[in-house]
């Protein structure tokens, strides 16, 4: 059956077992307590690559056990929403506390209206602000707001020519995150309560996701609850989610659970409780994890956790939770990614050193289970050109879920963190990584060699953190930029260039 939407709608359950289809244009909301996409010739599109769409389409997720879109047994959900043009620009001055036009790096074809982030450039996380779009002028690169800004942010680039040319870039990130198809909880409640909605694309069925937004989403303490996540799902080659924004999320943002070959690029992570880009069990290869921002991850309370590592403050210079991108395999493609204000850690390396897994769950081995997944011996597709600034640890490789059970009600597996080595079969050359404003420690890494190629550190208490043997080279190391003002020193009183142990 082929139904196409002309109005809208409040639901019960949706199921979709034939094809629900948007038109090219129109404004349209379903209000549901859930969508279930079901079967081979199960389909729920909205806009094609080569035809996006145009109109309004918001899916208002229903309070209740279910609050929540399942894509399952051959389903397809597709979803192609207007591009923002661009996503996300840079600061191309300074803004400050009380004003309420900025200047942008490049010209933007955004709407009044629009929700837009603003990051941080200061020490303190808490300094993301985000605004309403009043209008838009200078042919696209002023822009003014419905109130002013609260905060300082940094908005120049640093420039210094020695061996080479280099250049320091703590610009804050503009991002928009207003889209035209939006997937939300319904209601205050879910601020009340932090249970939001949840995607779920399980083994066999498909999703293409390009320009949505989701709000409120995620449920906090609940397993397998999360904005969008590929759940068990092997291999989703040519599956995707692209130029999307996720903000208010009360758990994770993009999950990756033993899933490989997912495209994951261009998204705007903002405000959210937990790791947020997170690739789960550790059987998780392939993927592309490319020019993704997230800014402002958050603790969530002790007790709505699912794993120590969202919440664990034990080795603050090293691996402090949460973190924005959370790589639990080495065989993956992270490139260009921007990690800032996180609570915990920017990029957190967890490779643990053995596992058994099965296509639909992985394990710690025992006598039953022998070991035949080593994520801590696997050589390094590609880790390069990322940034991590304004966050307690920048990047850092150690620390694994192998300890003893927590005892967490949540979530029957968790277990304490312990020191793991990064072992590769080929050493790993990373390069044009760039640290800055980092409260802790900009770079930690537990490995051995491992090679370090044009990085910038700057502003950082710890720049380099290291135990065995690294090895950095045609990098800068700098204590304090431009981008400082007296006030910083509350937060960093010393800075070290150089720090290392057991080796």
């Amino acid at each position: 059956m082929q139904v196409t939407i002309n109005g809208s709608f409040d639901l019960g359950s949706l199921m979709v077992h034939g094809n629900l289809s948007c038109p090219a244009s129109g404004d349209f909301t379903l209000r549901t307590s859930g969508i279930h996409i079901h079967g081979p010739d199960a389909k729920f599109e909205c806009g094609t690559p080569n035809s996006r769409f145009s109109g309004k389409l918001k899916i208002s997720l229903k309070a209740g056990r279910e609050r929540g879109v399942m894509v399952m047994n051959g389903g397809t959900l597709r979803l192609i929403g207007a591009l923002k043009s661009p996503n996300w620009v840079h600061l191309a001055k300074t803004a400050n506390a009380g004003d309420r036009e900025i200047f942008l790096s490049k010209a933007v074809t955004w709407n009044i209206g629009d929700q837009v982030v603003i990051s941080p450039t200061s020490y303190n996380f808490n300094e993301a602000e985000k605004l309403t779009v009043e209008s838009i002028l200078n042919e696209g690169k002023v822009i003014r707001f419905t109130s002013p800004l609260l905060h300082r942010h940094w908005g120049q680039r640093e420039e210094f020519n020695g061996s080479r040319r280099w250049l320091l870039d703590q610009r804050a990130e503009v991002a928009n995150l207003s889209r035209n198809i939006m997937i939300s909880a319904d209601g205050e409640e879910a601020d009340m309560d932090s249970r939001g909605g949840h995607v779920m694309v399980m083994r066999g069925a498909f999703a293409y996701i390009d320009s949505v937004e989701f709000f409120r989403m995620g449920r906090m303490g609940e397993m397998g609850r999360y904005p969008f996540h590929w759940h068990r799902a092997g291999d989703v080659s040519g599956q995707y989610i692209v130029n999307s924004s996720i903000h208010r999320s009360f758990q994770r943002c993009v999950t990756v659970h033993g899933s490989q070959n997912a495209t994951v690029r261009g998204n705007i992570c903002y405000d959210h409780f937990g790791h947020g880009y997170f690739l789960e069990d550790g059987d998780e290869t392939g993927n592309r994890i490319i020019r993704n921002l997230g800014i402002l991850s958050r603790r969530p309370p002790k007790g709505r956790h699912l794993l120590q590592s969202d919440i664990d403050t034990s080795n603050m210079d090293r691996f402090p939770g949460p973190a924005t991108f959370w790589i639990s395999n080495p065989q993956n493609y992270v490139s260009d990614n921007i990690a800032v204000g996180s609570e915990g850690t920017g990029f957190w390396m967890s490779f643990i050193g053995s596992l058994y897994c099965e296509p639909n769950f992985c394990q710690l081995p025992d006598a039953t289970h022998p070991a035949n997944t080593y994520p801590s011996r696997e050589s390094t597709l590609q880790f390069d050109r990322n940034t991590a600034r304004g966050n307690a640890v920048g990047m850092n490789w150690d620390g694994v879920a192998r300890g003893e059970l927590t005892g967490n009600k949540n979530n029957p597996n968790d277990r304490l963190l312990a020191i793991e080595n990064y072992n590769p079969r080929t050493i790993p050359t990373f390069n044009d990584l760039s640290f800055y404003k980092n409260r802790a420690s900009a770079i930690y890494v537990r490995s051995t060699t491992s090679i370090f190629d044009r990085a910038i550190f700057s502003d950082n208490k710890i720049n380099i953190f290291f135990a065995y043997n690294q090895v950095v080279k045609n990098s800068l190391v700098m204590a304090i930029s431009k981008n400082h003002i007296n006030s910083d020193f509350s937060y960093n009183s010393e800075f070290v260039g150089l720090r290392i142990y057991d080796c």
